[in-house]
């Protein structure tokens, strides 16, 4: 009777932790992650979550804000292949994005300026990009603006990056206005000389 009673105390937590797990990864799953972002993340409001974690996981109507940052998404989907995490990799087979706007509210403070980086960029794991579709995108920062109206690409990034078919249209940077120079001291067009000669 002891032995039992350890083995369910033992499987009791087990099995709660996989019924959680089975819970987040299934779509019962999604409004479980809503909340709980809604709720964990300061400045964060997810409307609607669908999918699953296994599958197309799509987020609809984000917004986040803070003292410096705006971020609103009409929605994202992504798909991330979780075969490939044994074999140090990320696949990410979708990642789609519609209407995305983000915004700094007012200028970061300069901090001290780093020295540049010596040497070739690396990841820490291999990253496969599959399909990735960008569109409606605007970053808005003070006295600049860029907007895209669609990018689509794929690739793959470890010791160095590789991208495959790149499609972009609808390209527009906004740079601020140079300064106009002060208009310079107007000196006259005629002069005269006079002069005394002695003798």
């Amino acid at each position: 009777m002891r032995k039992r009673r350890i083995a369910g105390w033992i499987l009791a937590p087990v099995m709660v932790v996989l019924v959680i797990i089975g819970i987040v990864l299934s779509p019962l799953g999604s409004p479980v992650i809503r909340l709980a972002a809604n709720t964990l993340v300061p400045g964060l409001k997810i409307e609607n979550i669908r999918g699953s974690l296994l599958s197309d996981f799509s987020v609809q109507q984000l917004h986040w804000e803070n003292e410096t940052w705006q971020v609103n998404t009409q929605q994202v989907t992504v798909n991330v292949v979780l075969g490939c995490l044994p074999s140090l990799k990320v696949c990410i087979d979708k990642l789609h994005t519609q209407g995305i706007e983000v915004t700094q509210k007012k200028p970061s403070e300069p901090g001290p300026e780093e020295p540049p980086a010596e040497g070739p960029l690396e990841l820490p794991v291999a990253v496969k990009l599959n399909d990735i579709r960008i569109n409606n995108t605007t970053v808005s920062l003070p006295g600049q603006r860029i907007a895209l109206e669609s990018l689509r690409l794929s690739g793959y990034a470890h010791k160095r990056i590789e991208i495959a078919p790149l499609q972009l249209s609808g390209l527009t940077l906004t740079l601020p206005e140079a300064n106009k120079a002060e208009p310079k001291a107007t000196t006259p067009a005629d002069y005269t000389l006079s002069y005394t000669a002695l003798n």
